[in-house]
């Protein structure tokens, strides 16, 4: 094959010259690139600069990847090169050609070809081609247009936060037809008359399915016919059924009614007028359509009008309940909806009492005197309804749903059309004047009812109503499902399954069809001007088989109480300029419609004594006045609590990143704090009961609390007791503090351990049992996987809810959710200590991280053969004020760096490590960050040596800083930012797998590394965690202050997939304890006392039961000794597990201890004995069922010290299982048995991950 140049283009690796053979194509510091024989892979040669033994790594198997005329830098797309052919076969495999179609949305075929256009057709073309040119085949279909998406959140600027504005402005740069995708949710939309026509038919290629949010209305709706399928036989018998109940005919039937409700409410607004106050317009307006609907439908009084002060009806509390929450549960994963929380328990509840309340008023009027009366209202329309051709009627549940339904669907939408015409009418005075005369030429009194011949007669008021519906349409969408493959005008293909969405909203102001469609002009909707538009080019209805029936109903209705009201009131807008659409609400609801109401004292003449006036179009002289457009109302930023939990800083951490990118989108009062300090704020706040507004508009949130926490072993952290203790109080359920506040939760952990999120849920949990309203879903991290990725998505969807709750600005919203844990290197100022500073130049060189002195005074190995596996004895000599402890603490440990690893790093990082420098870090900076923890004076080689945790796994952070730091055109810049990107998670983990280490990415990117600078260095490199051990002995006589640990040197060995070579990464911690010898070493620890759990029991003679294996042994020497020392003769068992005889650890101590009755049994169990069934610890309690059993009757103590994941997980399983088994007890039963025997302080637990 022909030799290609390599372009000087984005890349993971840069190669000096094309390679040659098997020869060694170039070098670097400590980096050969080499071609394999065995995989025809390029692999990464790295010799230890320690010289004890050669390392070879992979390649990264990732390629950039861009369409055919596209960016590289933009548009390029990380996708992982796979396998390549164990057989030999030296084509591409078809894996990669699906991945790169996904990308980018590509199913008709495309061919590849790298930046010199040359085609790529082998495995190894693609392999040494780092960018890739996607040229697709020519397209039979056109590819509908639209903006291109970002990772994990998709198009979600492109529409948030002004759905309306945004969702319109890209129909004007892209056209009539638009795909977007929003966290996933894929849809089409149009604004084009001709396209809705298409989606709007019920028929052979769309219809409506229940999805989304309206699936999440379906079980308060139920079988009614807004939520309920086309092709469902329920909606098709209720559809037929009902058309009558909404013919002209029926209508007018309700004229007389609904003018006495719009009366009824006037006499409210009569104390309104005479007490001169300002009135929410559209909280009166929900009222009297709550009111109109439920008498006129079920002839049911909700007392909602009965005066100013309103008491809202159990009904209507518990609709708005479960609406509201059935919002909430559309931005949920699917399963938080069947957990026993409290909301989902309230929610089953209301729904129980809204349907229990029209069933009772069902049951009443069939066995009333008006049971067959037809046409007293809709309810017994409905009762008597029969179908000439099959016979069938409506069954009392489905009748029961379509009063649920009229309520839902008719409340609101008719509400907000109100409320937005008199606020256009008090607007444009030449078309509130035309209004007025029609009244006057009707012959419409102040306190009369109108007639439905007035009602007919009522003409340009109905355009009015029909105006407003198309600018503040309360349905902003129609959404319909593709049924099957169709081609639409364009050479546009939509696919079976497609969800496509007619913008309603977007119709109604598209200027094509139009003419300044901002302006509030009735004259549109006179019939010669009506006439001339496409059917579907008005749609607040909706239109076709899906039509809203009630439109007839809902039209009559606002015709009649615009009448009245505009007959007896003048209603002046406050503050109309700041009137906006409430971005909280899933209709366009008004914000800010705050109103004064006064007696009308003037009217025109009547035109025509005894007929009214032709509608003609209004004067445009006089109509001409400047008014704004409304756009999504933007509510000011409640103040916001960030609060956490956290004993080793990735909580505190995560919630420090939190409060930063909070200050980005745009909080000005913002808190972080503990959550034990954040006690005592609640404690001392009053929450005072829910308003009739609250209950029946939604509640205003005046908080919002974000917390981050961790759990260890279900306990709360160390700084969050308090906070745990508070939640349990009864008083505090009954408080409800969190009613007015909104919260979301994320939690840390290790899904290995049984308790994985145990205290995080429990939060998330009793703030909504509190009242608090949750705004995502909890979100889990986990440290087995890319806790960072899950971080940045739970982030992403807050602050996307929070803008979509309250307004915002996009650009706002993007800095704060753009970068994870980004870090502002700006933030960090380094000053250079010179050597004529001699007091800080001297105090650099102390600066060791030292804050806990201490040292090794016994540093043994246990094993005989620690090639195989290494534990040790050690003993450590602690400061007098750190000395203080009980068995069962721990001890933490300030690991130190290996030197020769130190040294290699600033070689690599092109540092001096005798520089010496000072830190002026702002708040902004990330706290586990070298800059956030090193005070005062330090020398490169000690911030390296004693606070740079560099066998940490890379991070977003550092990766993204040493790209942004080359230039555009260096051939690691544009892979290394794109595995920075949080969408890009499984190419991270995959490179985080073969680049394990901070140090392993700066040797094998130095260049890179190089750029980073010291200031780059103290910015994006973590600090050491400190690590814990429990502590292996007892306070002795002589000894205070000495306490043994019992230490697993950990040593994980890989082999590499592209050779023989195998690597050994050495635990920080174990491996800094293993090399501190001889004795005495210095190091810094201290105690850490442990919950009162893991103590041995006050009373000596209770039976104890320790359950360990390998060095979770350690606890329990103490207590032994402890025992020991004290005398202390209650039975005791220990169960020890180990692979084989030699790794039996203190075995002659124990028994000596078995001896001398200090220890009543010990019982071994190998896993690996050569000579002996495998046998685990959980096996020997099966064996001893019995005998626990007593034991526990007797009030035993059992304890658990070992691997979260296996032992922990097996020996609960035994445990419970001997319950079941012994005790007699179901697997319910006996799993709450242990749980109670674990809150008894009883069965402990003391693990790691």
């Amino acid at each position: 094959m022909s030799q290609r140049p390599i372009p000087n283009v984005p890349a993971l690796l840069a190669l000096p010259e094309a390679p040659k053979g098997d020869d060694i194509v170039g070098s670097g510091q400590g980096l050969h690139l080499y071609k394999s024989r065995i995989t025809h892979r390029w692999c990464q040669d790295f010799k230890s600069e320690r010289g004890q033994e050669k390392n070879t790594m992979p390649a990264v198997g990732f390629t950039v990847v861009v369409l055919k005329g596209g960016d590289v830098e933009k548009d390029g797309q990380i996708v992982r090169l796979p396998p390549p052919s164990t057989s030999g076969d030296p084509s591409i495999p078809f894996t990669f050609y699906e991945d790169v179609g996904a990308k980018f949305g590509i199913d008709q075929g495309f061919t590849l070809k790298d930046l010199n256009g040359v085609p790529i057709d082998s495995y190894e073309d693609l392999e040494s081609a780092y960018t890739v040119i996607v040229q697709p085949a020519e397209q039979r279909y056109n590819k509908i247009p639209g903006p291109r998406g970002r990772p994990v959140i998709g198009n979600l600027y492109d529409v948030t936060p002004d759905p309306l504005i945004q969702m319109r402005q890209l129909h004007t740069d892209f056209g009539p037809i638009v795909h977007l995708n929003v966290f996933g949710r894929d849809f089409v939309s149009t604004n084009d008359p001709m396209y809705a026509e298409i989606f709007a038919k019920d028929g052979e290629y769309f219809t409506k399915k229940i999805l989304g949010i309206l699936s999440e209305v379906k079980p308060v709706g139920g079988q009614g016919l807004f939520t309920t399928n086309t092709d469902d036989p329920d909606w098709k018998l209720a559809h037929k059924l009902l058309m009558p109940a909404f013919s002209p005919k029926a209508i007018k039937r309700y004229t007389v009614e609904m003018g006495e409700i719009a009366q009824s409410a006037a006499k409210v607004f009569d104390h309104f007028a005479q007490t001169d106050q300002e009135v929410a317009l559209d909280f009166w307006t929900t009222c009297l359509t709550f009111e109109t609907i439920g008498k006129i439908g079920f002839g049911f009084d909700f007392h909602l009008i009965d005066g100013p002060d309103v008491k809202v009806h159990p009904f209507i509390s518990a609709m708005a309940f479960t609406l509201n929450e059935g919002r909430a549960r559309s931005n949920r994963p699917q399963f938080m909806k069947y957990l026993p929380t409290s909301a989902n328990a309230q929610y089953e509840r209301e729904l129980k009492l809204m349907q229990t309340t029209v069933e009772e008023v069902l049951k009443a009027r069939k066995e009333s005197p008006d049971a067959k009366d037809s046409e007293k209202d809709l309810l017994g329309f409905m009762l008597n309804a029969v179908d000439s051709d099959s016979g069938s009627s409506m069954t009392d549940l489905l009748i029961r749903d379509q009063v649920i339904t009229f309520l839902i669907a008719g409340h609101e939408t008719t509400s907000n059309t109100l409320a937005w015409t008199f606020f256009e009418l008090s607007r444009y005075p030449a078309v509130l004047q035309k209004c007025l005369q029609e009244i006057v030429d009707v012959g419409i009194t102040e306190d009369g009812i109108p007639t439905s011949q007035q009602v007919n007669q009522l003409k340009y008021i109905e355009c009015c109503l029909k105006e407003t519906l198309r600018i503040h349409s309360p349905v902003r969408g129609l959404v319909k499902e593709c049924l099957k493959d169709i081609v639409l005008p364009g050479d546009y293909l939509i696919k079976e399954g497609q969800m496509v969405v007619i913008g309603v909203d977007q119709i109604h102001h598209n200027p094509a069809i139009y003419e300044n469609p901002e302006e509030y002009n009735p004259d549109r909707f006179l019939p010669e001007n009506e006439n001339q538009r496409s059917l579907y080019s008005w749609l607040p209805f909706s239109t076709g088989p899906r039509g809203c029936l009630g439109r007839p109903f809902a039209l009559q209705e606002a015709i009649i109480v615009t009448a009245i009201w505009l007959r007896k009131f003048v209603i002046t807008p406050v503050t109309p300029n700041e009137v906006r659409y409430d971005p909280r609400a899933l209709t366009t609801r008004p914000l800010n419609l705050k109103v004064k109401i006064s007696k009308r004292t003037e009217l025109p003449e009547r035109s025509v004594a005894g007929s009214p006036q032709k509608i003609t179009t209004v004067d445009a002289e006089a109509s001409q006045v400047i008014v704004p457009s409304v756009k999504v109302g933007s509510i000011p930023f409640p103040p916001l609590t960030v609060v956490y939990g956290s004993n080793t800083g990735t909580a505190q951490d995560f919630a420090s990143t939190i409060a930063k990118s909070a200050k980005k989108v745009g909080f000005e009062k913002l808190t972080l704090k503990t959550l034990d300090d954040y006690v005592a704020v609640r404690t001392s706040e009053k929450d005072s009961a829910l308003t009739a507004a609250e209950t029946l508009m939604g509640v205003n949130l005046e908080e919002i609390v974000v917390v981050v926490s961790a759990t260890y072993n279900g306990y709360p952290p160390e700084n969050a007791v308090k906070f745990d203790k508070w939640l349990d109080q009864p008083e505090i359920a009954l408080a409800q503090p969190f009613k007015r506040a909104g919260y979301a939760v994320f939690g840390c952990g290790n899904s290995q351990w049984r308790t994985f999120q145990a205290f995080p849920q429990k939060i998330d949990e009793s703030l909504e049992k509190l009242g608090g309203t949750r705004l995502v879903a909890a979100g889990k991290g986990d440290a087995t996987q890319d806790m960072e990725h899950s971080f940045h998505e739970f982030m992403t969807e807050l602050w996307a809810t929070v803008v979509q709750t309250f307004g915002g600005d996009k650009a706002e919203l993007s800095k704060g959710i753009g970068e994870i844990s980004a870090t502002d290197i700006d933030g960090v100022d380094v000053c250079v200590i010179t050597p004529d500073k001699t007091e800080k130049w001297a105090a650099a060189r102390l600066n060791t991280n030292n804050f806990y002195p201490a040292k090794i005074v016994v540093n043994e190995e246990l094993m005989s053969n620690p090639a195989e596996a290494s534990i040790r004895h050690v003993e450590i000599e602690l400061a007098p004020e750190n000395s203080k402890y009980a068995p069962g603490d721990h001890i933490e440990v300030y690991p130190v760096n290996d030197s020769a690893l130190v040294d290699s790093v600033i070689r690599a990082l092109g540092l001096v490590p005798d520089a010496t420098f000072e830190i002026n870090a702002s708040e902004d900076i990330t706290g586990r960050s070298l800059a956030a923890v090193i005070n005062g004076p330090c020398t490169v080689k000690n911030a390296l040596t004693y606070y740079a945790d560099l066998t940490a796994p890379p991070t977003r952070s550092l990766l993204k800083v040493c790209a942004d730091r080359l230039p555009k055109s260096e051939s690691h810049s544009a892979v290394l930012r794109k595995l920075a990107d949080p969408g890009c998670k499984e190419e991270f983990e995959r490179f985080v797998s073969l680049y394990r280490t901070v140090y392993e990415l700066i040797e094998a990117f130095p260049h890179a590394a190089k750029q980073l600078k010291l200031k780059g260095v103290l910015s994006v490199i973590q600090a050491i965690s400190p690590r814990r051990y429990s502590i292996a002995s007892a306070v002795r006589p002589g000894k205070e202050n000495i306490a043994a640990l019992t230490v697993g040197v950990v040593a994980d060995r890989v082999k590499n997939p592209n050779s023989e070579n195998i690597k050994t990464y050495y635990g920080l911690s174990s491996g800094f304890i293993a090399r501190s010898t001889p004795t005495p070493a210095h190091i810094s620890a201290r105690v850490l006392r442990v919950k009162d759990t893991f103590r041995l029991p006050a009373d000596p003679s209770t039976p104890l039961v320790m359950i360990c294996g390998g060095t979770g042994l350690a606890p329990f020497l103490g207590f032994l000794q402890h025992r020991e020392l004290t005398g202390a003769k209650g039975e005791a068992h220990l169960y020890f597990g180990c692979r084989t005889a030699g790794h039996c650890i203190y075995q002659k101590q124990v028994e000596v201890w078995e001896a001398n009755g200090t220890l009543t049994k010990r019982h071994v169990a190998y896993s690996r004995h050569p000579e002996e069934p495998k046998t685990y610890v959980q096996d020997l309690l099966l064996r001893d069922g019995a005998m626990l059993w007593s034991l526990a009757k007797k009030g035993a103590v059992l304890y658990v010290c070992g691997n979260a994941s296996k032992l922990a997980k097996d020996v609960r399983a035994a445990v419970e299982e001997i319950a079941a088994q012994i005790g007699g007890l179901s697997p319910e039963e006996a799993a709450k048995h242990v749980q109670e025997l674990q809150d008894a302080g009883r069965y402990n637990e003391d693990v790691w991950g």
